[in-house]
Parts: structure tokens; C-alpha cells; sequence
């Protein structure tokens, strides 16, 4: 899901910018809200690795995901914001596709 749809979502929406379609940010809303299904709710210990993974998805995913999709959805992104997102796409799907691989082998 990471590599194929929230990575390629901000790729797309870093390439096509201004002249990205709505719904790939309402694409967004849905996948920020889909984090509190599949991610599990963290508790406030810090010393495990996988627990602070779910404290960032909840502190820094949702609210940037809603916040891309709001400016996005008002053409109040800037072209810095653009390639941003480009970067962090791409690096989502490569450090994903990473973990993959390494998992298979």
C-alpha cells in the first residue's frame, strides 16, 4: 500500500501539481483516516521502535495528509510544497520497496 498508493499518490500530485485531479486528494483524506483502522493506537512508551513508527503515523501523517489535501484541494500549494512531495513520495516507495525486498530474501 505504500509503495503503490500513498508514494505514487504524492508523485503524481508533485508532477502534475495545479493540474493534479480533486479526487487524488480526496484520495489523501480517505488514506489519513485509513491509518486509524489499520494502525494500531500507540501508547506513550518510547522506547519501542514499532510503538514511536505509530505515534508518527498518528501525529505527523493524518494531520499532514489532511493539510496536503486541504491546500491542495485550494490551489494554496507552492511550488516548493510540489517538490516536497515529490521527495517524499519518492522516498516512501523506495524505503518501502527496500523493506520489501529485504524481507523476501
Amino acid at each position: 500500500m505504500h509503495i503503490l498508493i500513498i508514494g505514487a499518490s504524492l508523485v503524481y500530485i508533485s508532477y502534475y501539481q495545479s493540474n493534479t485531479p480533486f479526487w487524488i486528494f480526496y484520495l489523501l483524506i480517505v488514506l489519513s483516516l485509513g491509518i486509524v483502522l489499520f494502525v494500531p493506537i500507540p501508547n506513550l512508551e518510547l522506547t519501542n521502535f514499532r510503538n514511536l513508527l505509530y505515534i508518527t503515523h498518528y501525529i505527523l501523517f493524518i494531520p499532514g495528509f489532511i493539510a496536503v489535501a486541504y491546500f491542495g484541494l485550494h490551489n494554496k500549494l507552492t511550488k516548493d510544497s510540489y517538490v516536497a512531495l515529490g521527495f517524499i513520495g519518492t522516498f516512501v516507495i523506495l524505503y518501502h520497496l527496500y523493506k520489501l525486498l529485504f524481507r523476501i530474501m
